[in-house]
């Protein structure tokens, strides 16, 4: 632990080297009209900065007052921390480089009324933290992007089957009429009247038109229109 500390003056201290202690009305004045400007180092990593170094230096001011009534007293704290950069754009956790830097920071203050003497007017206090902070920058590299476009690629692919679903299943339909009846090309319009026909004629065999259900007379109809597909 650091710490720095204005106190009264105490006569035993000076006796050894022959010196007095003012007086303490003079002592109050003294103290009451003392001010202390605090400032020291503190580093801190720049999120916005993407250079191989973001580790930035500032200066920390801190100002106190005292007072002869008042033990002023501040705690602070000094933390040892780690930055991991991971910037390599093919290999992210291969390529580390770790930067450590030293952040000093402000905890609390509590103040108490000075009864015996022996507290201090100003009293300030540097401590070690116990928590380290630790600090993590990826990049995103080329297997992220691959990885990133095979996901796309993907969702394409199902969107694009999902929309053709249709049409194929029409190019089936289409296929299995094509395989089920002989078409002559020197005679196709006729030909293709007649597997219209015949289509028709399959199902009447099989149901009588009034059994025919509101599916089964689309299945009639689609026939048709598949065959109108294959004619035109």
């Amino acid at each position: 632990m650091l710490s720095f500390r204005v106190n009264r003056c105490n006569q035993n201290n000076l006796n050894s080297r022959g010196k007095k202690c003012a007086s303490n009305s003079e002592i109050d004045k003294a103290v009451d009209n003392l001010e202390i400007n605090l400032a020291f180092s503190s580093q801190y990593f720049d999120v916005e900065n993407m250079s191989p170094n973001p580790i930035k230096n500032v200066i920390k001011n801190h100002f106190f007052t005292g007072s002869s009534l008042i033990s002023q007293n501040y705690d602070y704290k000094i933390s040892l921390n780690q930055a991991v950069l991971a910037d390599n754009p093919v290999f992210k956790n291969v390529v580390e480089r770790i930067r450590s830097f030293i952040d000093a920071r402000y905890v609390r203050s509590f103040n108490r009324a000075i009864l015996n003497g022996t507290q201090p007017y100003i009293g300030v206090f540097f401590a070690l933290d116990e928590n380290v902070q630790t600090i993590s920058r990826d990049v995103y590299t080329l297997f992220d992007a691959l990885a990133f476009a095979g996901g796309l690629f993907e969702i394409l692919t199902i969107s694009v089957h999902f929309f053709i679903a249709s049409y194929q299943e029409s190019m089936f339909y289409q296929s299995l009429i094509k395989d089920s009846f002989l078409v002559n090309q020197n005679s196709k319009g006729q030909c293709i009247q007649n597997a219209k026909i015949e289509a028709v004629n399959m199902y009447k065999k099989q149901y009588s038109l009034s059994q025919l259900s509101g599916n089964e007379n689309k299945k009639i109809y689609y026939y048709k229109y598949i065959i109108q597909q294959l004619k035109d």
